[in-house]
This record gives structure tokens, C-alpha cells and sequence, in this order.
């Protein structure tokens, strides 16, 4: 009788066990919804961010040349007013006078008109930015960028969480993955394109809200140049976005000047990130030093002869279609 009794609780004990664990398991199951509403639910979640931690990485080549950018350690603020990172750059700018660079730095930002750095690395191949006393003098201490027009590329790559939500209601599904781990969090995940028009509207109105020159004409003459095959990942929970990807090519790889782009953002810590310290005891950058530093940049990557891609009145050209 005693053996039966244990026997008995036994059951009981495991099936209660099991009851939980298949309760807690549905609990955390996402629910199944189409791609078009969680996309839709994904706009909504990031216009409604507050903060995030981020880390990105772009690759841009073409005619010869090269610049890499890593970022690091980076966390938005206030919606994406306010935000920092570690930037890690290093360019090959073919044979032009400024064959390579590398550099280090950290960045703060506010409402994208306050660029603060912070440098440890500033290395060119040859040219008046290599051997320049006044730019070597930079290190380790905080300058602000004077900024006149559009931000620089680096800037622009992940220009707060607005580039986010720009992706977030200008994309196409084209493929499903379905339901994944990323990192341990539960995705959706989809391959994705760009809906050109969309881009060009809301590039439209953001220009229109901060009063800058916009060509659309030539901004869609651009767009339809290049081909883009991304992939997004969304939390199924949150429909916050963990991951967005993209490869961006010329249609035409004969085209002079065309540059093909590789990107990739992550974000973690959704609405939970930390404070940002605002850097202290901040030196306003000498129009001389911050020439030097432009045109070492504007040779080694051929600005000048790329002005369509760079352009201040289309600040996301690279990364866009």
C-alpha cells in the first residue's frame, strides 16, 4: 500500500511538472502572424524606441578603393537624439595621395548637428594629414566637428534609430525564414528589398523637415542604379528590430564610380540601455585642422569624383538601392 501510494505521488508529481513546463513553454511560443503585420508592428515598436545599445559594420569598395568602419560600444538615447560610440575606420584609397588611413576614435552626437570626437588613432599613408603636427595634437582629447550641410559617411551609417525606422517601413518581404535564435532571442526572420518608392518619399519629407536641398529626380536616378538584397531579423516578442543586413551592388559593374556597399546592425537592450556621459571640457575643431582632415579624407576616397553617392542633399545614398 505504501509502494502504491508513492507510486501514485510519483505521477502526480511528474505530470504536475509536465503541466508547467508545457504551460511555460506555450507561454514563450510567438504567436504566428503574417510578415505584413509584423512588419507593421515592428514601425510601430521602433518609432517608440527609446534607447538601445547598437554595434554596426559597413564595407564600401569600388574603383580601387576601400573603407571599412566598425562601430563599437554604441548606445542611442532619447529616442536617438542623443547617442556614442567607438568608431574604428580604416580606408585604401588606391593611388591617390592618401593611399591608406586609420583610424580611432569615440563619438558623440546630439540631434545630429553636435559631432564630438574623441581620438586615439589618426594615420594617413602621406599627405599634410600624416605629418601634421596640429592633427596629431588631436589625440586624446574632445573636439567638435564643425558641421556644415549633410553629416560624413561614418555618420551616416547609423545616423540614430531613424535609418532603423526608415528600413523598418520601406522594405519588401521576398522570402520567410521563419522563427529563429538570434543570439538567444526569438526572431522572425525574412530577406527582404527595398521599396524604392517608399525611399524616396520619406527622404523627400525628411528633407523637407530639416529645411535641405533635395534633388529627387536625381536621387531616383540613383536608386535605380543599384540592386539591394537584405535580411532583417525582429523580435517576436518586442517586434523591436535585433538585426538588418544588407548587400548593395551596382545593376551595371561596368559603371564608373559605382560602389558597392556591405552593411550590418545590431541592436540589444531595447528601451534598456544605459545613460550616455556627455564628454566635458569640449574644444571647438580650427577651421584649418578640420580642412586638413577633409581633404586627406575627400582624396583618399575620391569624393569629389563620387559626389553622387555622398552627396549632403542624399546622406543615405550608400545604403540605399
Amino acid at each position: 500500500m505504501t509502494s502504491g501510494l508513492s507510486t501514485l505521488g510519483m505521477r502526480r508529481l511528474v505530470l504536475g511538472c509536465a503541466t508547467l513546463f508545457l504551460l511555460s513553454s506555450c507561454a514563450k511560443m510567438p504567436v504566428t502572424l503574417e510578415p505584413p503585420e509584423v512588419l507593421r508592428r515592428a514601425n510601430l515598436a521602433m518609432q517608440h524606441l527609446s534607447s538601445a545599445r547598437f554595434s554596426a559594420s559597413a564595407m564600401l569598395s569600388g574603383s580601387g578603393q576601400s573603407l571599412h568602419l566598425v562601430f563599437e560600444n554604441g548606445v542611442l538615447r532619447d529616442g536617438g537624439n542623443i547617442w556614442s560610440f567607438l568608431l574604428r575606420e580604416d580606408g585604401n584609397g588606391g593611388s591617390g595621395a592618401f593611399q591608406k588611413s586609420h583610424i580611432v576614435t569615440e563619438v558623440t552626437a546630439i540631434d545630429g548637428q553636435e559631432y564630438d570626437i574623441r581620438p586615439s588613432d589618426l594615420s594617413f599613408s602621406s599627405g599634410v594629414a600624416s605629418s601634421g603636427s596640429d592633427v596629431q595634437g588631436l589625440l586624446g582629447s574632445w573636439w567638435r566637428l564643425p558641421m556644415h550641410g549633410g553629416g560624413t559617411v561614418a555618420t551616416t551609417v547609423v545616423d540614430d534609430t531613424r535609418l532603423m525606422q526608415l528600413q523598418a517601413q520601406a522594405i519588401h518581404i521576398v522570402r520567410d525564414r521563419g522563427v529563429g535564435d538570434l543570439q538567444g532571442v526569438s526572431t522572425y526572420h525574412y530577406d527582404v528589398r527595398f521599396d524604392t518608392a517608399h525611399v524616396l518619399e520619406s527622404l523627400m519629407a525628411s528633407a523637407e523637415r530639416s529645411g535641405e536641398a533635395f534633388d529627387a529626380a536625381k536621387t531616383q536616378a540613383l536608386l535605380q542604379r543599384y540592386a539591394a538584397k537584405g535580411e532583417i531579423w525582429i523580435d517576436t516578442h518586442t517586434f523591436f528590430i535585433r538585426r538588418i543586413s544588407w548587400s548593395i551592388v551596382p545593376r551595371d559593374p561596368r559603371e564608373a564610380h559605382a560602389w558597392s556597399t556591405r552593411l550590418q546592425i545590431d541592436m540589444s537592450d531595447l528601451d534598456r540601455a544605459p545613460d550616455i556621459v556627455l564628454p566635458q571640457n569640449v574644444q571647438v575643431l580650427s577651421p584649418d585642422v578640420a580642412a586638413h582632415l577633409a581633404s586627406a579624407f575627400s582624396a583618399m576616397l575620391s569624393l569629389d569624383s563620387a559626389s553622387d553617392h555622398f552627396s549632403s542633399a542624399n546622406p543615405s545614398a550608400p545604403f540605399l538601392p
